[in-house]
């Protein structure tokens, strides 16, 4: 028996996908699921069976129960936090409006409308590299700095996790708090930061809030606090 296949969505680029496939998996099994009465039927010269309606709800298995799936946990085959249960719990953070998130093409336009960014790498990170304009608290010491921050925040760490641990800490705190997609990683690697090498606002590269100094600094690498706090 071929492979079997699970395509969601039976219209414009669902069936085309379906076509697509049977052509290139002939001894695959697809089967295209649609919640409405009507799929797209594209002129790709396949043959269809159109059946099989799910009419209970609850017999459909939904992202956010992946969280919940007993999965054996043999070091040599899947780890601990398996990826499927880290799916589920993703779905279960953005459905509840816990984990709110945005993308890296939403950083100017969330800083336009007041939200202050906030980098919870640690120091040295952060020396490294940073998003223009970004306030430097590592996540450790968020708790103990909330006065540095405005109510609106995106907040961001390398990939997402710290940034995580952070929001969940100023949520319950009134801030109106949201985590950047793919951390500091994603936004160097993406148009965004070809962007901002040519920004003439006269930004700075970074916002170091805390007096700290690092020995020996970087080549062309002041750190410290100014009078204004950049």
């Amino acid at each position: 028996m071929g492979q079997r296949i699970v395509i969601i969505g039976g219209v414009a680029g669902g069936m085309s996908a379906a076509a697509r496939l049977a052509r290139l998996m002939p001894e695959a099994r697809i089967t295209v699921l649609e919640r409405s009465a009507h799929v797209s039927y594209a002129n790709c010269g396949q043959p269809y069976f159109v059946g099989g309606v799910i009419a209970n709800e609850g017999d459909l298995l939904l992202a956010e129960d992946l969280a919940d799936f007993e999965l054996a946990y043999a070091a040599p085959f899947g780890s601990a936090k398996d990826p499927v249960n880290m799916l589920g719990y993703v779905a279960q953070n953005r459905l509840s409006g816990q984990g709110r998130c945005v993308s890296w093409r939403d950083v100017e336009e969330n800083r336009t409308r007041g939200h202050q960014l906030v980098d919870v790498r640690s120091r040295a990170e952060f020396a490294r590299g940073a998003i223009p304009g970004a306030l430097n608290i590592p996540v450790d010491e968020v708790r103990e700095r909330l006065e540095e921050l405005d109510q609106k925040v995106v907040v961001f760490c390398q990939v997402g996790v710290r940034a995580y641990v952070a929001t969940s800490q100023l949520l319950p705190r009134g801030y109106d708090a949201v985590n950047l997609d793919g951390g500091y990683l994603t936004w160097r690697n993406s148009p965004a930061f070809t962007a901002s090498s040519t920004n003439q606002r006269g930004e700075p590269p970074c916002v170091i809030a805390s007096p700290v100094v690092f020995a020996p600094n970087p080549p062309g690498l002041v750190v410290g606090s100014t009078s204004n706090g950049r």
